[in-house]
């Protein structure tokens, strides 16, 4: 099983980001944790003209918004390729992969961003089987389209054109393909209620992992100019 991690920069990856790298690695002793980087992506990833517009547009220097947005693209393609399960670096690993069952190497997977399933699915943590139709359409088809379309309508916001809306929009296309886990797998803190992740706060039973929503305890906005 691999476990795919990505940071793209500018800035470090801070040391609690980097200590959950290691975490992932030693709650499944059998997967390989992959830390990918500008200096170990494959060199022929898809959509190039999709990423090299992405950081023509964002802020000069390098931001948040360039790094959620690029990771996006590349975590899509890298999970097509190789397979295996990508988790955002702000994703703190509780208990093992294999709690999920076979469903995360078998089928495309996500999980919902909160109880209310029109906000959708989150793109913070996914996976399946390398070459399935369904990230095959998401990369090839889908997310080009989306994203060219989006901006060609004047409309930069990063989660409509690469993130859970793409996510959305992959579901409705491919009705039951998507495996959607229950929010509290990886989101059992909701971005609204990050004032929840204090040290006296008890993760759910059904807990594999927390997404501390980085850019949003931060401040910095999930837009591209």
């Amino acid at each position: 099983m691999l476990i795919h991690r990505m940071w793209l920069g500018p800035r470090p990856m801070p040391a609690p980001f980097r200590g959950f790298g290691k975490r992932w690695q030693e709650l499944n002793p059998g997967a390989k944790v992959i830390e990918w980087s500008w200096h170990n992506l494959p060199e022929d990833l898809a959509n190039d003209g999709v990423l090299e517009d992405i950081r023509g547009r964002c802020t000069k220097g390098g931001s948040i918004e360039m790094a959620v947005a690029l990771a996006d693209v590349i975590a899509y393609d890298l999970v097509r390729r190789f397979g295996g399960t990508y988790v955002n670096c702000d994703i703190q690993p509780l208990r093992p992969l294999s709690l999920l069952g076979d469903v995360i190497a078998t089928r495309p997977w996500a999980s919902w961003e909160s109880d209310e399933e029109w906000r959708g699915v989150v793109n913070a943590a996914f996976g399946g089987p390398a070459g399935h139709p369904f990230w095959e359409s998401v990369v090839t088809e889908l997310l080009p389209q989306r994203y060219w379309r989006m901006k060609a309508e004047g409309n930069g916001i990063i989660p409509d054109a690469t993130g859970n809306a793409l996510m959305g929009e992959a579901m409705t296309a491919h009705p039951g393909v998507l495996h959607a886990f229950p929010r509290e797998t990886f989101n059992p803190v909701h971005s609204t209620e990050l004032g929840l992740l204090t040290p006296s706060w008890i993760p759910p039973p059904g807990a594999v992992a927390v997404h501390y929503w980085d850019h949003k305890r931060t401040g910095r906005t999930n837009y591209i100019t």
